[in-house]
This record gives structure tokens, sequence and C-alpha cells, in this order.
């Protein structure tokens, strides 16, 4: 679970990617079936505890796409000073939206060659699902003088296309003066289908008054979703249900929980008789126009 602020995160600019949280509305009605689970057919890897987590061994990355690893650090020489050297040892997939222009950040320009960017739409196993990968080229500084003077960054990017639930595989590499590449960096994308492979739970099924309930979202993947502070709390009553803090004031913090970090919520329950509980959070697929709205019951018993 990561708290999200309104910053500029360097993971962000290193893909290019907007990462953006959807606030959930205690107002929407809250949902007591189960979620639909994940609709992939991309077929991913399930973890031993049943979550599908989009990261891989960056040198094994390297195997699948048929190439030789290189360290990405004679490439990420020409990024921005805050930026790694090395390519990490683990590669994770940024999550994006259909159609948006993905690529590396630059602060300096080589001056006998050239950088190049090939995106490429891969199945879970990285095995190319078409032949016509999209490249772009930029053999001289896009900048203007000022921009260079200011250390305004430029970016070496290809736009995905507008499939959702769709993998690709990003290859940048530097591109010598004869045409030989001495170095590269692999980065992956996944636009989320339009699925959450979620639960919500409470610790326990029955609470004294004044107990503490932890809310627990489990994410199965390979989905990020976000969420935020604010939940429903309804009580049972002869004719359904009856909401009683739908016009509570809530905070701003926007959360995300991915597949590898669930979040987790402390209640107090103060003023609260016996009886009957139902508890809702709504959630949204991260860069992705899609929610569902989570529910678990529980009691209360003097």
């Amino acid at each position: 679970m990561r708290k999200v602020f309104v910053t500029l995160v360097l993971s962000v600019l290193l893909a290019g990617c907007d990462r953006n949280v959807s606030a959930p509305s205690p107002d929407k009605a809250p949902i007591a079936s189960a979620p639909a689970a994940a609709d992939s057919s991309l077929n991913f890897k399930a973890t031993a505890d049943g979550k599908i987590i989009l990261k891989w061994n960056t040198r094994d990355l390297y195997e699948k796409l048929g190439l030789a690893p290189q360290s990405g650090a004679k490439l990420r020489a020409y990024s921005p000073d805050q930026f790694p050297r090395v390519s990490p040892d683990v590669t994770y997939a940024f999550h994006s939206k259909p159609g948006e222009d993905q690529g590396m950040y630059f602060q300096r320009f080589p001056a006998d060659g050239a950088i190049r960017a090939t995106l490429t739409r891969v199945d879970a196993d990285f095995r190319p699902i078409d032949d016509n990968p999209l490249v772009s080229t930029v053999t001289h500084d896009p900048r203007s003088a000022k921009d260079v003077v200011h250390k305004f960054p430029f970016r070496v990017h290809v736009p995905l296309p507008s499939d959702v639930d769709a993998l690709y595989a990003m290859r940048t590499e530097l591109v010598e003066k004869d045409g030989t590449v001495s170095d590269s960096v692999i980065n992956v994308f996944y636009v989320p289908g339009k699925a959450v492979n979620a639960t919500l739970a409470t610790d326990k099924e029955t609470y004294a008054p004044g107990d503490t309930l932890l809310l627990r979202l489990t994410n199965g993947g390979p989905t990020n979703l976000g969420l935020g502070s604010m939940y429903l709390l309804e009580k049972k009553a002869d004719d359904g249900w009856t909401k009683l803090n739908a016009e509570a004031n809530w905070t701003l913090e926007g959360y995300t929980s991915t597949p590898e970090n669930d979040f987790t919520q402390k209640i107090k329950l103060d003023g609260l008789s016996v009886g009957t509980y139902r508890i809702s959070k709504s959630v949204g697929a991260e860069n992705a126009d899609f929610g569902v709205t989570l529910s678990d019951t529980f009691e209360i018993k003097g």
C-alpha cells in the first residue's frame, strides 16, 4: 500500500506514466456479491498464494525477448542526474492508459549517436503478438537552446495502441554512429482490462462495542487499485440496510494497492449498538476507467 500525494514520482518520469488514484464515492450503492475475477486473455502466472504480480527478473526479460543482457549504464548516463544509472534486478510493469505516450526521459543527447525506442506487444511469456512493432528514433537533440539552458529533459517516446488488457515491452537503445547498439534498457507496460480481482474483509466476524476493526483490501492482481479513506457503513434493518455515515467528512488521501501490498484500514467502532453491519469501499483500477464497490459484513454483540 502506498500513500499518494501530488508529487513528481521518479519512476513515473522514468517511464512517462501518469499515476491516477480513483477516489471512491460513499453514495454509490454497495455490491454485496464478490467482484469478477481478473478477466485477462494474457494468462499470467499466479504466485503460490494466488496473486498475479507483474514483475520479472531483468536479465530474464532480455532472454525472453531474445536479446543479450545489457546494464543500461551507458544509456542511463544521459538521463537526469537523479535517475539510477544501472538497470534494476527486477522489472515491474508500469500501468498505463490506452493510447498513452510512453518512453524514457533524457537530460543529454549522445554526441555521435541516436536513441531508438521500440514498442512490441507481447504475451505473458514475452513472445511478440504481432510483427509490426512501433519504432521511434531520435537522431538529434529535439530541444531548443532555451530548454537546454534550463535543463528541461526530453523524452524518446512511442504511443501505446488503444487496446486494453495488453502487455508491451519497450526496448530503448543507444545506437552508435556505425549503427551498432551499445546499450539498452527494457521497460514493461500493462494496460488493464475491465476487471478487478480483489476482496474486502474484516479481521473478525464479531466485535464488542468500541472495538477496533481492521479492514483489509486484498488485491489479487494484475491490476493496481486506487482507493481513498472513505467507506460506507450500514446497519441491517427489517426493510433493508440503513446508511449510517453517508454524510461524513473525509480527508483527501489517495492510496494505491498493488498485489504485493494489500491495503489495511483501522476503524474504531464507537457509538454502534448491537446488530449486523455492512462496510463497503469503492476501488478503481489504476489508469483505467473502471471500478467496483466491495463489501463485507460483521456483527456487534454486547
